[in-house]
């Protein structure tokens, strides 16, 4: 069998269960609401911080897979993603939350879904990456109906003692698929490797800017970049209740 198909569902995986709980924050939001005694806008900050930290720290997140391969970037996605969880269930403010479950789960988040990507990439080219790529972003989606489970492991458990168990799970879960990204061996003739050690020579010699200039140029990335950042301020002001930060900046009155 293709090591190729183990990459992809090893990456569904991951996304339907770390990014759809990423995406399922109304759940908890609601329980932060209550457990808090905060305001709508107050609750909804870790969730908007997780979902700004799921974007802005792609630019760290290429620099550590590629400094330090795709698999090692992935485990430690996922140690920030269940370290965020298991210590978001002890926090007592907050404002805490929004640098345990916003900057670590959100980077954790990144992290996984950038070598997801680059694994899918690595294996296959052309339509079928774009394919395969699909199936696993369709994850996040399905991730996302398993809310009346975490409605009820809400209310059967408590919040905090949920976030500790899914943070077990997501462990037992993620770390063997992550096991299975292992990096894809060269079989081409001689005159393409040499061939692509010249690319990938001139790739490490130029500066981390040249990098980046060169793939901004791509038109599919700018339409990434566009697509993100419309859902990342659509889904955000979900969260956010807009009547009361307008009323705290006293733009309108009750």
């Amino acid at each position: 069998m293709n090591w190729g198909v183990l990459i992809v569902l090893a990456g569904f995986l991951l996304h339907l269960n770390i990014i759809g709980y990423l995406y399922s924050y109304n759940l908890l939001h609601i329980q932060f609401k209550e457990s808090f005694n905060s305001t709508a806008t107050e609750a909804a900050l870790p969730g908007s911080v997780s979902i700004a930290f799921y974007a802005v720290s792609s630019l760290i997140v290429t620099w550590i897979f590629q400094r330090f391969g795709d698999r090692p970037a992935g485990f430690l996605g996922i140690t920030l993603c269940c370290v965020g969880l298991l210590t978001s269930s002890f926090v007592q403010e907050i404002w805490m939350l929004c640098l345990t479950y916003g900057v670590l789960y959100g980077f954790g988040c990144n992290a996984i879904h950038l070598v997801t990507i680059d694994m899918i990439v690595k294996y296959y080219k052309g339509i079928k990456s774009t394919r395969c790529i699909g199936i696993t972003m369709t994850a996040s989606s399905i991730g996302v109906l398993f809310s009346p489970c975490l409605e009820w492991l809400y209310t059967t458990f408590q919040w905090r003692i949920s976030l500790r168990i899914l943070s077990g799970v997501f462990a037992i879960v993620c770390i063997p698929c992550m096991s299975l990204f292992k990096e894809k061996k060269d079989n081409g003739t001689p005159r393409n490797i040499v061939t692509q050690k010249q690319e990938n020579k001139t790739r490490r010699n130029m500066s981390l800017f040249q990098k980046y200039i060169e793939m901004v140029r791509i038109p599919a990335f700018l339409c990434l970049v566009c697509s993100y950042a419309m859902s990342g301020i659509a889904t955000t002001f979900s969260f956010v209740s807009i009547v009361s930060i307008l009323y705290i900046c006293d733009i309108v009155t009750w």
